[in-house]
């Protein structure tokens, strides 16, 4: 009797142990619930007409002094552009020289890329800048799209690039970590951990630019980001992975208020958020500082 209570209570350990992916025995993070609740209880900023900024931090569940924090910038898309942005030499940009060359009040990394001879960056999928091709699409550089055609921005399936055509921007990346309705888009959780960078779409046609500075797997991050505002969760209808892990980075200043998440290594395009001026069209010039 005493062996089978034992095993009552050892075997659903081990269980959640192997299914939680605790097996990956560096990792640092906490809980998705822990995580829920924390963002929850954080506070949204008005960071400007139109623009607002929340950030939730907490220490590792494992006792490191190590802060994990969610960055997270909400913007109306009728008040404020996003922009794709290519290297600006062929070696990659800092995220930093990418929002101050924009004059942008925001700049997150974009897509994934390759180093060829000489340490030149190549990106991997589609990119479309200021209507011109820089990049084709490619199978196998992700799933997911973030486009514009005409004065609307959306998240779409990169393998339907073709049918949204003409783009007057676009970068293929991925996964698509929330799929369109609110589902997670991750299906089983791999146990890879990293840093993530995420832009989403909520329900009421918002965008948010979102950098979780601490180790997360791809199925939690579609956990915590499909989840309603009233469970803690961002709400997202649909949300596309970038590129992440050493790649993650992120810089804004605006109105004497800054936040810079470093990365370890130039990237090969960038994702600018600049405002609009009166009358202007999503791809006009000049947001303040």
């Amino acid at each position: 009797m005493r062996i089978i209570m034992t095993l009552a209570v050892i075997l659903p350990f081990l269980y959640w142990m192997a299914s939680d992916g605790l097996k990956h025995r560096s990792r640092k993070i906490v809980l998705v619930p822990d995580l829920l609740y924390t963002l929850a209880d954080s506070q949204w900023d008005k960071a400007g007409d139109g623009l607002d900024y929340k950030v939730a931090r907490l220490t590792n569940s494992v006792g490191s002094k190590k802060s994990f924090a969610i960055h997270v910038w909400r913007f109306d898309p009728e008040k404020f552009s996003l922009t794709v942005v290519n290297q600006h030499k062929n070696k990659g940009s800092s995220i930093r020289a990418y929002r101050e060359k924009a004059d942008a009040v925001l700049a997150i990394n974009g897509g994934f890329f390759g180093i060829e001879k000489g340490s030149v960056l190549k990106a991997s999928g589609l990119v479309v800048a200021g209507g011109k091709q820089l990049s084709p699409y490619r199978k196998g550089a992700g799933s997911g799209l973030f486009y514009q055609k005409g004065d609307r921005l959306a998240i779409g399936w990169a393998r339907q690039a073709e049918h949204y055509a003409p783009l007057t921007q676009a970068l293929q990346v991925g996964p698509m970590v929330v799929d369109p309705g609110g589902n997670n888009g991750i299906s089983r959780n791999d146990g890879k951990y990293a840093r993530r960078s995420v832009l989403c779409q909520d329900f009421r046609g918002r965008f948010l630019v979102i950098v979780i500075d601490g180790n997360i797997t791809l199925f939690e991050t579609g956990k915590l980001l499909s989840a309603s505002e009233k469970q803690g969760g961002l709400g997202c209808e649909r949300a596309l992975n970038l590129d992440g892990g050493p790649s993650t980075m992120l810089d804004y200043r605006r109105d004497g208020r800054s936040v810079h998440i470093a990365g370890r290594w130039p990237v090969v395009n960038a994702l600018v958020l600049k405002r609009k001026v009166l009358g202007q069209k999503i791809l006009g010039q000049g947001a303040k500082k």
